[in-house]
């Protein structure tokens, strides 16, 4: 399937600029983009449907591993800017989902307490609530909700 999809013709290019992880700094990634619809068993002797997307980093640098990723959606997507708004929308989940890691790894290393960082990813780093609904603390705590 993913050789199919890497067989087709690119729709294109995005650049946007990784965010700091790890001990990697921050910096600017340019991707080729693949789409390619197949149909997939259902597993009830029917099929479905679904866009393949490849995103392959060109040009990244030497002492790097580029960044692959292989997206398996149910939107349809056929075009770049479609491709693009998907990869957009992955990597805003990515971030957010990397805000409670980030945390439960303070409270591992004794950086901070539970307490503390359930405050941080309620308020965020600019002081304001970015989360809204029901929340629990981090898993890291085996706590009570804070509400």
């Amino acid at each position: 399937m993913w050789a199919k999809v890497r067989s087709g013709k690119a729709l294109g290019e995005i650049e946007f600029l990784l965010h700091a992880r790890g001990k990697e700094g921050a910096r600017l990634v340019r991707q080729k983009l693949f789409a390619c619809r197949v149909k997939l068993p259902d597993g009830q002797g029917s099929l479905f449907s679904v866009t393949c997307v490849i995103a392959q980093e060109i040009g990244a640098p030497k002492d790097v591993k580029p960044i692959e990723w292989r997206l398996l959606t149910s939107r349809e997507a056929d075009n770049l800017e479609a491709v693009a708004e998907l990869i957009d929308w992955y990597r805003a989940r990515w971030a957010i989902e990397s805000v409670p890691q980030a945390h439960r790894k303070e409270v591992r290393n004794g950086l901070t307490n539970c307490v503390e960082a359930t405050r941080k990813m309620r308020v965020g780093p600019s002081g304001s609530a970015f989360r809204s609904g029901p929340q629990t603390t981090p898993s890291c705590c085996a706590q009570e909700p804070w509400w």
